[in-house]
Protein backbone atom coordinates (compact mmCIF):
# COMPACT_ATOMS: atom_id res chain seq x y z
CA UNK A 1 0.00 0.00 0.00
CA UNK A 2 1.23 3.60 -0.76
CA UNK A 3 2.22 6.02 1.65
CA UNK A 4 -0.55 8.23 0.23
CA UNK A 5 -3.21 5.25 0.92
CA UNK A 6 -2.26 4.70 4.31
CA UNK A 7 -2.08 8.78 5.29
CA UNK A 8 -5.48 8.51 3.66
CA UNK A 9 -6.47 6.15 5.57
CA UNK A 10 -5.63 7.36 8.73
CA UNK A 11 -7.46 10.63 7.89
CA UNK A 12 -10.57 8.72 7.46
CA UNK A 13 -10.81 6.43 10.52
CA UNK A 14 -9.54 9.43 12.57
CA UNK A 15 -12.48 11.36 11.32
CA UNK A 16 -14.98 8.44 11.86
CA UNK A 17 -13.38 8.46 15.51
CA UNK A 18 -14.02 11.74 16.15
CA UNK A 19 -17.51 11.88 14.77
CA UNK A 20 -18.30 8.71 16.92
CA UNK A 21 -17.01 10.43 19.93
CA UNK A 22 -18.85 13.27 19.33
CA UNK A 23 -16.72 15.87 18.56
CA UNK A 24 -17.60 16.71 15.17
CA UNK A 25 -20.95 16.75 13.37
CA UNK A 26 -22.04 13.76 11.20
CA UNK A 27 -21.75 16.48 8.30
CA UNK A 28 -18.56 18.19 9.21
CA UNK A 29 -17.04 14.50 8.18
CA UNK A 30 -18.98 14.32 5.00
CA UNK A 31 -17.95 17.67 4.24
CA UNK A 32 -14.16 17.35 4.50
CA UNK A 33 -14.93 14.10 2.50
CA UNK A 34 -16.49 15.64 -0.08
CA UNK A 35 -13.63 18.66 -0.35
CA UNK A 36 -11.14 16.29 -0.06
CA UNK A 37 -12.41 13.90 -3.31
CA UNK A 38 -12.77 16.98 -5.05
CA UNK A 39 -9.13 18.21 -4.65
CA UNK A 40 -8.43 14.74 -5.60
CA UNK A 41 -10.46 15.02 -8.95
CA UNK A 42 -8.56 18.33 -9.82
CA UNK A 43 -4.90 17.36 -8.71
CA UNK A 44 -5.04 14.05 -11.28
CA UNK A 45 -6.80 15.74 -13.84
CA UNK A 46 -4.09 18.77 -13.85
CA UNK A 47 -1.50 16.09 -13.65
CA UNK A 48 -2.63 13.75 -16.57
CA UNK A 49 -3.44 16.64 -18.46
CA UNK A 50 0.03 18.25 -18.27
CA UNK A 51 1.75 14.76 -18.25
CA UNK A 52 -0.12 14.55 -21.97
CA UNK A 53 1.20 18.37 -23.04
CA UNK A 54 4.58 17.48 -21.71
CA UNK A 55 5.34 14.05 -22.34
CA UNK A 56 8.27 14.39 -19.66
CA UNK A 57 7.16 13.17 -16.15
CA UNK A 58 8.99 15.56 -13.94
CA UNK A 59 8.13 18.53 -15.81
CA UNK A 60 4.63 17.89 -15.67
CA UNK A 61 5.02 16.99 -12.08
CA UNK A 62 6.53 20.68 -11.86
CA UNK A 63 4.47 22.36 -13.77
CA UNK A 64 1.37 20.60 -11.65
CA UNK A 65 3.04 22.35 -8.56
CA UNK A 66 3.34 25.57 -9.67
CA UNK A 67 0.24 25.41 -10.48
CA UNK A 68 -1.15 24.68 -7.26
CA UNK A 69 1.35 27.87 -5.88
CA UNK A 70 0.00 29.95 -8.10
CA UNK A 71 -3.30 28.95 -7.18
CA UNK A 72 -2.92 29.41 -3.48
CA UNK A 73 -1.06 32.49 -3.53
CA UNK A 74 -3.02 34.14 -6.63
CA UNK A 75 -6.88 33.37 -5.68
CA UNK A 76 -6.47 35.10 -2.12
CA UNK A 77 -4.00 37.64 -3.63
CA UNK A 78 -6.28 38.41 -6.39
CA UNK A 79 -9.67 38.56 -4.02
CA UNK A 80 -7.88 41.41 -1.93
CA UNK A 81 -7.18 43.39 -4.61
CA UNK A 82 -10.53 43.41 -6.24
Amino acid sequence: MGASRVSATAAVSTLIRLDLAGAIPPLAVFHVMMLAAGLLVLTTGSGVLLSVIVRRTTTAVTLNLVLYILLWVGLPLGDALH
